[in-house]
């Protein structure tokens, strides 16, 4: 595991045995990316396959990709679907140069090319990408986590199990165990995860999507058993067949511990119909500005302006987004006038609405509507709105009726490092467990309470006031297999929550 400021230096690393020696050179210690997804995670620098026009750019973008310590692992993706769980996925590493970069991913490139060129980061970065076109999020989830939802067992692993298939477009866990079950050794740092199209529709699970995917993120954590690993996503760009549903899903992901979403709305292309927009440079920089801020301690502005609030103001409503999200002020991308602000009164129909911004605050009106009750900020398909911060990340669309309020934007602290609870990085194992479960906490003597639930939020084990120095060894003989919740608490409060296997 590096840390920033970790030189480049190439290692050796020589393995001496009884009648022979076998040395492994040019090794780099630095800092793994799993960079996941359907085709716009896939979607290479020059053109290829779906991806019939490359990046912008593309040629000059290519010819400059000399960064040998930038490593990326090509995997061969579409052949591995799996019914079972697979233990080698065919990948293999190499240096990223004009010729390896050209066929490879482009937003991981992008994203590990900012962090590479970060003066004060300073690491080696490595990429593995497992993206695979048309896919579902319930084709990357491992069965186990869909039996263990009655939810999402009744409504997508039953469907399966009834008609079994191999198509990552609509069947449950064939992904998983065919690409992300052999990465499961490798220490990860982050997830990048762009997806989502393939569950766009009443169809295709998109009113449940916040909870396959946040399971699906929890039988990650679990299955790496490196704590709350954080997960970096991209929400749905402007296209004219997205849901608005969909995105609100996306944003309330939100909610889970260690998560950071990318708007990007304004990223499309021209043509609306078009669902790979070739901008992927700034998609996979707005994903570094995440992992800057949060992973690496730099006292920068990470997300869009994020709705906090809002309150009625006589014929006008005040919206109010959470500071962290504003930095140094709110502006319009253009110069011009707010757009895509509707506001509704007692029917909650939402008419075209004149927006302005007020130091911080947004407020917005109509002539038609006198006591407004609500306001919708870019909920449309094909919304491109020009509220932005002055770093020049677009604001995240929202209906003040459909708003999560428990989501935050937390504030970076004026050196930059946020102060983050000293335990968010406890490395629960083995994965699964049998018998015990360790969790390492790295930290002097202290008093830990836990307690286990089922995925039915039934108790199953308890303890209070545990003495802890560094380990703390839990005895699960007694509990059956399965999925269950694990909270830590310390005086009193809670500290982490995590998924884990039996």
């Amino acid at each position: 595991k590096a840390v920033a400021g970790t030189n480049q230096t190439k290692h050796t690393l020589t393995f001496v045995g009884k009648n022979n020696t076998i040395t492994l050179s040019n090794i780099l210690i630095g800092d793994v990316y799993l960079c996941s997804g359907q085709s716009n995670m896939g979607f290479t620098m020059q053109p290829n396959g779906t991806n019939t026009l490359g990046v912008l750019n593309y040629a000059t973008e290519i010819a400059a990709a000399n960064y040998p310590n930038i490593r990326i692992n090509k995997m061969t993706t579409y052949a591995n679907a799996q019914y079972v769980p697979n233990e080698n996925n065919g990948s293999y590493w190499t240096d990223c140069n004009p010729t390896t970069i050209a066929g490879y991913p482009a937003v991981p490139y992008y994203f590990a090319r900012e962090l590479y060129n970060n003066s004060n980061i300073n690491i080696p970065i490595g990429l593995l990408t497992p993206a695979v076109g048309g896919s579902s999020v319930q084709s990357w989830m491992s069965r186990e986590s869909l039996a263990a939802d009655p939810v999402l067992k009744s409504t997508v692993l039953d469907p399966f199990d009834q008609s079994p298939s191999l198509a990552y477009a609509t069947a449950s866990t064939v992904l998983y165990n065919g690409i992300i079950a052999p990465l499961l050794p490798f220490s990860l740092k982050a997830f990048l995860w762009y997806q989502g199209e393939a569950n766009n529709g009443t169809t295709n699970y998109v009113d449940i999507y916040n909870k396959l995917c946040s399971t699906m993120l929890a039988d990650w954590r679990a299955s790496w058993g490196q704590g709350n690993i954080p997960f970096f996503y991209v929400q749905m760009p402007a296209y004219i067949y997205m849901s608005t549903t969909l995105r609100d899903q996306q944003t309330n992901m939100l909610t889970m511990p260690n998560t950071g979403m990318v708007v990007s709305l304004d990223l499309a292309d021209t043509d609306l119909s078009n669902i790979h927009p070739r901008n992927k440079k700034d998609v996979g920089l707005r994903l570094a500005r995440w992992a800057e801020a949060k992973l690496y301690g730099q006292n920068i502005t990470y997300s869009g302006p994020m709705l906090k609030s809002f309150t009625v103001e006589g014929s006008k409503i005040r919206i109010k987004f959470h500071p962290a999200s504003v930095g140094s002020g709110l502006a319009s991308r253009d110069g011009q006038a707010l757009n895509n602000f509707q506001i509704a009164g007692s029917d909650n129909y939402f008419v075209t609405a004149t927006a302005v911004i007020d130091g911080n605050d947004v407020l917005v009106t109509a002539a038609t509507v006198i006591n407004p009750i609500n306001v919708a900020f870019a909920y449309s398909s094909t919304a491109i709105p020009n509220l932005i911060n002055k770093d020049s990340l677009t604001a995240c669309p929202f209906r003040t009726d459909k708003w999560n309020y428990n989501i935050a934007i937390d504030p970076v602290s004026p050196n930059g490092i946020k102060e983050i609870n000293k335990y968010e990085n406890l490395i629960v194992y083995p994965v699964p467990a049998t018998n015990d479960l360790f969790l390492k906490i790295n930290d002097s003597e202290q008093k830990i309470s836990y307690s286990i639930y089922d995925i039915a939020g039934k108790q199953v084990l308890a303890s209070f006031n545990e003495v802890v120095s560094e380990s703390l060894r839990i005895n699960i003989s007694t509990i059956s297999s399965g999925y269950y919740i694990l909270k830590l608490k310390y005086n009193n409060r809670l500290l982490s929550t995590y998924f884990i296997k039996k």
